[in-house]
């Protein structure tokens, strides 16, 4: 081969090569969970605000509302008082399940040993506030169970009277140290859960140490975690236990939700409905939270009344949502 034969496919190679680069997408990401869904169709802003209204003035109650959905990254679709410090009743219980989870991440189906010490102090703040009859209810649904198990019971994965779905919060509280020790390991996992707070075990007095605290933004971030499959220093086989042991509910052709919510009838009355939804055909999820706060029942309102009145303005606005938001 001439020299001048051989410069001219040295020529070509190199520019065959050129062309090919070209043709990559510089700086691919690896692919995530969620990378090859498509996207949601564009809320309308205007008719989720309007919508919100509506229904908390069909309420006829002064309620506060704080309100975030979106998708599994970047902005929100919508939000509404996302930083506001609100009530969390029941809704705090996955942050607990976290944290319990990863402390226990080699051992979630042995027995927790440190459960039953704490189940056999009958002056334990966890248990200490239960009737007799309670405490024996507690110990039957709970003594001996693994970390998975109690997981699941306080989740309400699992079937437990509603006294033992409670202690089994008020146990992993203990386990993990205590309100203090926890409210310390949640807030050092995320920079945004800054605004997550355990002051009491459950079911004891809201006013005795404080209540139970999140802000919206906290929880949308934490299940926007939950539904990409990525959370800071979990393991995947954790993440995974973590998400199977959150209430599912849909179908394949629907879609499926996934939602722990928090309902409290004393003062403030609270409801909290939050999440996200996987929909079909491999849509991207839409992750919500619903945060309903009134201060007291409305004149001519019974407690029980408020109560369902309020977690069918909670339900309707989350509804409402995931329609603006949905496919």
């Amino acid at each position: 081969m001439s020299i001048r034969c051989h410069f001219a496919v040295m020529a070509l190679l190199i520019t065959a090569m050129f062309a090919h680069l070209l043709s990559e997408s510089p700086g691919q990401a690896i692919p995530r969970r969620g990378d090859s869904k498509s996207s949601t169709k564009k809320p309308n802003l205007v008719s989720i605000e309007s919508g919100i209204d509506a229904i908390l003035k069909r309420h006829g109650h002064e309620v506060e509302a704080a309100v975030w959905v979106g998708g599994v990254e970047g902005k929100p679709y919508f939000e509404r008082n996302a930083n506001q410090i609100m009530p969390s009743a029941s809704a705090i219980k996955t942050f607990f399940l976290v944290e319990f989870f990863a402390s226990r991440k080699d051992a979630l189906n042995a027995p927790v040993a440190a459960a039953d010490t704490i189940l056999a102090d009958d002056s334990h703040p966890a248990i200490s506030h239960f009737t007799a009859d309670q405490k024996q209810d507690i110990r039957k649904t709970l003594a001996g169970r693994s970390a998975r198990e109690i997981g699941e019971i306080m989740m309400g994965k699992a079937p437990a009277s509603n006294v033992a779905y409670n202690a089994a919060a008020n146990v992993i509280t203990a386990v993990m140290g205590g309100p203090e020790r926890l409210t310390a390991s949640i807030q050092a996992r995320d920079p945004a859960f800054s605004k997550v707070f355990v002051r009491r075990y459950m079911l004891r007095d809201r006013n005795e140490q404080g209540d139970n605290e999140a802000s919206a933004e906290a929880l949308s971030t934490l299940y926007r975690n939950l539904a990409n499959g990525s959370l800071n220093r979990i393991e995947p086989k954790t993440l995974d236990a973590i998400r199977n042991a959150v209430i599912r509910t849909g179908n394949s052709t629907e879609g499926f939700e996934y939602m722990k919510t928090g309902a409290l009838n004393s003062d403030p009355l609270t409801r909290v409905e939050a999440g996200w939804k996987e929909p079909a055909q491999g849509k991207e999820p839409i992750v919500f939270v619903v945060m309903l706060r009134q201060s007291r029942p409305g004149t001519g309102q019974t407690r029980d009344d408020a109560g369902k009145a309020l977690a069918a303005a909670c339900t309707s606005i989350r509804k409402m949502l995931l329609e603006s938001a949905g496919p």
